[in-house]
Order: structure tokens, then C-alpha cells, then sequence
């Protein structure tokens, strides 16, 4: 993604979809520090529901400051090295109630150029298989592939439109993503945030898979 991609319609039509996403965080913010306020019965209930609303509120500032940093000519993260597969393996141990089986393949070293980018970017991937497929095991598998250190996800859900498959990390491949009906559109446009960090740090996010066996791949430069 770089400024060439800054037209009119588009970043109209990606504003008017970021809006359209906060709206149901900031009423669920709402109505709940109204029930607070009311000092109704259920506050543990409704504390939880903050705290869920405001996750929102934070993955979504994230998510845009990634675009525009990009859009702009920054780069969102420090370019670090790092081995991909303890990155990912200490992620995935802190989120809470995961579903992924993890899989790190140690047949070659899996050292990598931007390391510091892969579980940001896997966390709106696994945002992206909540919204789409919520039932269901997600594999994630970290090995090496010629001169790639690969981050793998596998879930159930549908896989990207092969018509798609690129446009849905492009700025004008939104609108078309959020309306088609395996455009996987992910809230805060967050495939074209991880493209855009991924691309960032020199690597790159790509969908693929079939019905019932949807992937991403996050390809990183090996070192």
C-alpha cells in the first residue's frame, strides 16, 4: 500500500467503513456506562462488556494509526530479527481462551527480518477467523520455505474469493471485500492494516485455501 492509492472515492469509502465498524463499540460503550450509572443489578456482567468494547475501541485506533503511517511513508514498527517461532509461541500463550493448536516446524532456523510484526499481524488474522469462522480449531504453523520464514493460519471458515485474493489488502479492495460474501472483510479494515505493517517491514500477507479450510500466510525475509 503507498500513496498512489490515495483516491478520493476510496479513502471515502474506507472512512465511511471505519465509521460504520466503531459505531457498535462506542453504543455498547454507551449503554453500559448508562447501566453503571443507573446502578442496576448485573455490574460484573457490564464491567466485562466495557472491558470488550473498549479492546474494540483500542484495536481499532491500532489498526488506523497502521494505515496512516504507512500511507504516509512510516514505518509503524521497528525492522527487528527475531526468531518467528518463539515470537508467536509466547503470543499465543498470553491471549486469553484461544482456540489455535500451534505448530512450529524446527527444521531450519526460523530467525527472520521483521519478526517484531508477526503477531500483530497475527492477531487481526485471528480477529478475522472470530468474525468469520467462530467455531472450529485455528493451526497456526511457523516453518521455513526457501528463503521465507512462513506464519501460517488455517481455520473453517470460507476462504477469500479467488477474485479477491488481493484486493482484499488494498485501500480499494474494501468496499468490494465488506459487501461480497467471502470478502472476509475484517472490522477497522484490518486485512489492509496487517498488509500494510507486513509490507512495512518488508513482508508480505496472502490469502488463499478452499471452503471450509480458509488460510493466511505471512511471508517474512529469512536471515
Amino acid at each position: 500500500m503507498t500513496r498512489k492509492d490515495l483516491g478520493a472515492l476510496d479513502v471515502g469509502r474506507l472512512l465511511s467503513l471505519l465509521a460504520h465498524d466503531l459505531k457498535s463499540p462506542i453504543a455498547a460503550l454507551c449503554a453500559n456506562v448508562d447501566a453503571l450509572a443507573d446502578g442496576g443489578p448485573g455490574s460484573a456482567e457490564v464491567l466485562d462488556d466495557l472491558r470488550l468494547s473498549l479492546t474494540d475501541l483500542r484495536r481499532a485506533a491500532e489498526q488506523m494509526t497502521w494505515i496512516g503511517q504507512v500511507l504516509v511513508g512510516e514505518r509503524p514498527l521497528r525492522l527487528t530479527e527475531g526468531d518467528v517461532g518463539s515470537v508467536v509461541a509466547a503470543g499465543i500463550a498470553e491471549l486469553p481462551a484461544s482456540r489455535c493448536a500451534v505448530e512450529i516446524v524446527r527444521t531450519a532456523p526460523l530467525v527472520a527480518r521483521g519478526a517484531s510484526a508477526a503477531m500483530p499481524v497475527l492477531r487481526v488474522v485471528l480477529a478475522n477467523a472470530d468474525e468469520h469462522a467462530p467455531r472450529g480449531p485455528i493451526l497456526v504453523r511457523v516453518f521455513r520455505e526457501g528463503d521465507r520464514v512462513v506464519l501460517e493460519t488455517t481455520d473453517a471458515g470460507s476462504a477469500v474469493a479467488a477474485e479477491l485474493r488481493e484486493e482484499v489488502f488494498t485501500l480499494s479492495g474494501q468496499h468490494a471485500a465488506k459487501t461480497a460474501p467471502k470478502g472476509r472483510y475484517g472490522r477497522f479494515a484490518g486485512m489492509l492494516a496487517a498488509s500494510a505493517l507486513a509490507e512495512s517491514v518488508g513482508g508480505q500477507l496472502t490469502a488463499g485455501g478452499a471452503e471450509g479450510r480458509a488460510t493466511f500466510r505471512l511471508e517474512l525475509q529469512a536471515v
